[in-house]
Formats: C-alpha cells, structure tokens, sequence
C-alpha cells in the first residue's frame, strides 16, 4: 500500500490507480497503519481517534458486567491495563489534535471513571484541573507545566545536586508546610 498525504480539500486530486513496482501492484490508500498507529492520508487521525474510542468504549461494557465479582483492586488494575493502557499508547499523536477529537478521548476517560467509582452514565464526571484533555497528559505537556511551576531558584541551579537539593527542599514545603 501507499499512502498520498495532501489536506482534505485537495483529497480528490490524488491519483487513484496502483503503483507498479517492479512486477507488483502497489494500491493507494486513504488510511495506513503501522506500529499500531493510524494515519490519514490527511493526517487528521480521524481513525486512529475513531478506533481508540471505540475500543476504550467496548472494554468498559464488558468490564462493568463483572463488577461484582472481583475484587476493588484487581478490577481497577484491569481497567488500567485494558482501557487506559490503550488511550495511553500513541498518545504522542494526539498532540495537536482539534478539540472536538480530544473531547471523543475525554469522553472514553469519563466513562472509565463512572465505572470505576461506581457512577451512573450521566453523572458529571470533574477533573482536578479546567478543561483536561489527553494530550495534557502528554509528557511534553506535563512535564513543560511542572518545571514552570517551579521556583526561580530551583529552576536556576547550574549543578544536579544543587537542583535536587533545592527541588527536595521545595517540595517538601509544598507537601506539609503550605
């Protein structure tokens, strides 16, 4: 397979005959996956979104039908290795993406956290923060929000054992002094 990449508007312009490469047919197509990836051949990651949130909404379905029978912690370590492993990988690639794809991903989120606190499908779900989407998970993101949330002076330290010292010491303020 071969996939052209152009934006959605010039889509019809690609062309849509095969390829010959050597003696074999090479066809064009408008999706291609690899490394458990999809890619569009607009780069939207239309599918990849799509397919992730489908199998993040069919994993808690059949999840909620053995609730009661387990433990707490054994279903939660189920969830995590079955739903939330699944948003959290490739997740690089939802980096950028239009907020109307980050709310279908959020939505898988919510839905995993009805069910592991044991809420009904239209309750409200509330983050921590305003407006989280996966991609604030990202550690580009993350990580880029915490070390700007440091201090000017642990931020400003020219060895390692000066930053750890400092970032110990701050730390340990935020945790049981402030």
């Amino acid at each position: 397979m071969i996939l052209w990449c152009t934006t959605s508007c010039r889509q019809h312009q690609l062309p849509a005959a095969a390829i010959q490469v050597r003696t074999d047919d090479v066809h064009p197509s408008t999706c291609v996956h690899d490394l458990g990836i999809y890619v569009d051949s607009d780069v939207s990651m239309r599918t990849q979104v799509t397919r992730t949130v489908v199998g993040g909404f069919c994993v808690p379905c059949r999840l909620h039908t053995i609730r009661c029978s387990v433990a707490d912690s054994v279903f939660h370590s189920l969830v995590v290795s079955l739903v939330l492993n699944r948003l959290d990988f490739g997740n690089a690639t939802s980096a950028g993406l239009p907020a109307h794809q980050c709310r279908r991903l959020q939505s898988v989120l919510n839905a995993t956290a009805r069910l592991i606190y044991r809420r009904r499908c239209f309750d409200h779900v509330t983050s921590s923060t305003r407006l989280v989407t996966v991609g604030d998970h990202d550690f580009p993101v993350a990580g880029s929000r915490l070390w700007n949330s440091l201090p000017t002076d642990v931020m400003s330290a020219t060895t390692l054992p000066v930053f750890c010292s400092r970032l110990k010491t701050y730390l340990f303020f935020v945790s049981f002094l402030a």
